[in-house]
């Protein structure tokens, strides 16, 4: 496998930089003493992403759900989301036509004042160098914050995706990509992760009733074995690694709010996670998920 080297000076890297992990501590007495009490955190609140030197929002913008969104309505969801603080912004390539909404949509804010994530597909014939800079162009950014390997269910993948990895590696040389990490789908998956020297950011389905949650087969939507994967998310952050829960409407699933609020709470409070990312159809629920989080965060 090429560069070898320039992999193991990037490890050495990220693994001197590490630092203290606070996974075992409640939410927020990392920062709590007598006379210095915590600032209550929300939605909006900025906090480290793992060991990435990335502050973002504790809720993200995910995919829509609504399939019929216009690229107007997908401008006005992005809007007021940002108007509300939420500054972490997460897509995939074959997101379609969401992916390029999103670029639309973000082009003209401040770039600094943003986090931008995307996930890209392995199975691409495209030599992945360029597959990751015709990914990052169709962004409309000079770099992305994230990039991470999409859908990992085998438990090989970390062997299996070198190529790509490589290639993330190439690009973070080049600034044009910042971070490079996995979204998980299954416990073999998501074993690999707690101390991987390649994983920086990890996207995890965490709520309250494993409902499109990870179990030892992937292809399973609703029996996900919610201790492990819990288990798994702490050692995941004591690593060092950037956690942002997904699936915390369980794919649609919760219909009431109460269920989707509990899902909210059970992914910080429990999972721990850095951040959460929902999916929306309307500025209602965009508006509900903030006060879900802010509630789950109190």
């Amino acid at each position: 496998m090429p560069s070898l080297s320039r992999r193991k000076f990037l490890q050495s890297s990220l693994a001197a930089g590490a630092a203290v992990s606070t996974a075992s501590l409640p939410l927020r007495a990392e920062f709590d003493t007598p006379t210095n009490p915590a600032p209550l955190e929300t939605a909006a609140s900025l906090t480290p992403l793992g060991n990435t030197g990335l502050k973002v929002s504790r809720l993200a913008f995910g995919k829509p759900s609504d399939k019929a969104i216009t690229q107007e309505g997908f401008t006005t969801l992005v809007r007021h989301a940002y108007d509300n603080g939420i500054r972490l912004f997460e897509t995939a390539e074959h997101y379609h036509p969401a992916s390029a909404y999103l670029a639309n949509a973000l082009h003209g804010l401040p770039r600094e004042s943003f986090t931008l994530i995307s996930k890209i597909q392995t199975d691409s014939t495209e030599e992945p160098k360029k597959h990751l800079e015709n990914v990052r162009r169709a962004m409309r950014v000079e770099y992305l914050d994230g990039m991470l390997l999409h859908w990992m269910h085998y438990p090989n993948w970390d062997t299996e995706t070198e190529i790509w990895q490589e290639a993330l590696l190439h690009e973070k040389e080049r600034k044009t990509i910042r971070h490079a990490g996995v979204s998980v789908h299954g416990l073999p998956a998501l074993r690999l992760i707690p101390g991987s020297q390649f994983v920086e950011i990890a996207m995890v389905r965490i709520n309250h009733t494993g409902r499109s949650m990870d179990c030892e087969n992937w292809e399973i939507e609703d029996q996900g074995i919610v201790p492990e994967v819990v288990s798994q998310v702490h050692q995941i952050r004591a690593s060092g690694i950037g956690v942002i829960g997904m699936k915390l409407v369980g794919a649609g699933a919760f219909t009431q709010r109460e269920e989707r609020a509990a899902a909210m709470k059970f992914a910080f409070q429990k999972g721990r996670v850095h951040a959460v990312t929902v999916g929306f159809r309307n500025t209602a629920e965009i508006d509900e998920a903030i006060e879900n989080v802010n509630a789950a965060l109190a």
